[in-house]
């Protein structure tokens, strides 16, 4: 992995900060009633579906990425992880409406990671800063993880800044551990990344 933000191109999770076809979820209003106050990442209850990026999305993809990120991407970074094999570059989009069950063509967050040796590799994670805490991020997180299921890996991995709060408990909630330190990781701030793992049950 290329050093710099957090993870690959120098990215993390600002905010918060396969595989997978065509990955939907739909959200349980009578689970996630009970659960907003305990969950602050479940705060409103809609139908969310991710799926492969294409290059119509980058326009996107980098506005978000722009306004989340310390130190972001660039557009040929989000298009090399297009069209590289072993990338995977999901956009997250919110249903416009029940009955037409069609998507927003508004991205409304996105998730890159490799595939590679029997490992998931998160790079880079952002959601657009109107639509936080409302499930984007964990139904990415998600699709990440299952994506790692479906092809036999053993651990998703991913780095994080030591004051990046908010993203470690997301990641806690789903069962990372945190696994070692990089001290004087980050760019100009000479911020730790904190190294994290989940180890994936294997048949």
């Amino acid at each position: 992995m290329r050093k710099g933000g957090i993870f690959r191109h120098g990215k993390e999770i600002e905010g918060l900060r396969g595989g997978v076809l065509g990955y939907a979820a739909q959200a349980n209003p009578k689970i996630d009633d009970a659960r907003a106050e305990k969950d602050p990442f479940r705060m409103e209850t809609m139908e969310i579906t991710v799926s492969p990026a294409v290059q119509s999305d980058i326009a996107s993809i980098l506005e978000i990425e722009n306004d989340s990120q310390l130190e972001p991407w660039s557009k040929r970074a989000f298009v090399e992880e297009i069209n590289r094999a072993d990338s995977n570059l999901l956009a997250a989009r919110l249903q416009t409406g029940a009955s037409s069950g069609e998507s927003s063509p508004q991205v409304a967050g996105y998730v890159c990671f490799w595939s590679i040796q029997g490992e998931i590799q998160i790079l880079n994670l952002a959601v657009r800063k109107t639509l936080r805490r409302k499930g984007i991020a964990r139904k990415l997180i998600e699709a990440a993880i299952g994506t790692g299921r479906e092809r036999h890996a053993a651990v998703v991995t991913l780095e994080v800044r030591n004051s990046n709060v908010a993203a470690r408990k997301l990641y806690e909630s789903f069962g990372f551990i945190v696994t070692g330190e990089r001290p004087n990781y980050y760019g100009a701030l000479k911020e730790s990344a904190i190294l994290m793992e989940l180890r994936l049950k294997t048949n």
